[in-house]
């Protein structure tokens, strides 16, 4: 009997047929070192009128603004057509209703480090200053609180727990915890590195 046969017992169409190697695309070279695929870039503008105030630190707030969204429309249509060439933009730092300071704006991004007091609240806007003195609000900021740049005013002198009340907090029993203040106050009345009594606020460590 003839071996079987290993050429198939069909024939593709020839539009079907596979791409000769001569007719084949070179393969695409794999990237040099490390390739990693970070997504499409970040656009510079969304289409928004917006602007973000942020702490930096008990003496510093950051803002940032986009001016590309509808007051391109609006404004024109409410104070005329010259209001952009007769108007300046600004950004203004307010404290309550108190203004701190106002810098000029570039149009239609920008970023700016404001120098402010701690341990205060801080609201900014963006917009247009008229020569009439009118000041146009085209996006403003959420308030923020710039945090204490000292220790806190108010003190607690009950700050400190006893030998036992530490012991329960950290899960043993109440015998346990007995058992064990007690050898401590045998073994010298403290915790480790504070001989005798607990040392109270404004105490060191020997």
């Amino acid at each position: 009997m003839d071996a079987p046969s290993s050429q198939p017992h069909f024939r593709l169409p020839t539009s079907l047929e596979p791409a000769q190697e001569a007719r084949r695309l070179p393969p695409v070279a794999p990237p040099k070192g490390v390739w990693i695929d970070w997504g499409p870039a970040v656009p510079a503008e969304y289409g928004q009128d917006r602007l973000c105030l942020m702490v930096r630190d008990p003496g510093c707030v950051f803002a940032y603004w986009e001016l590309s969204g509808p007051h391109a429309t609006w404004l024109p249509e409410r104070h005329g057509v010259k209001v952009f060439a007769e108007g300046k933009w600004q950004v203004r730092i307010f404290s309550g209703r108190k203004r701190v300071v106002e810098v000029p704006a570039s149009h239609p991004l920008g970023t700016y480090y404001f120098t402010v007091e701690p341990d205060a609240s801080y609201r900014a806007e963006v917009g247009l200053a008229l020569p009439s003195k009118e000041w146009i609000v085209v996006a403003s900021s959420a308030e923020v609180r710039t945090p204490r740049a000292w220790i806190a005013a108010v003190s607690d002198d009950d700050w400190a727990v006893t030998e036992e009340e530490m012991l329960l907090q950290l899960g043993f029993t109440a015998a346990e915890a007995a058992r064990r203040a007690e050898l401590v106050r045998r073994m010298g009345g403290g915790r480790s590195g504070y001989p005798g009594e607990m040392p109270g606020p404004g105490s060191s460590s020997r």
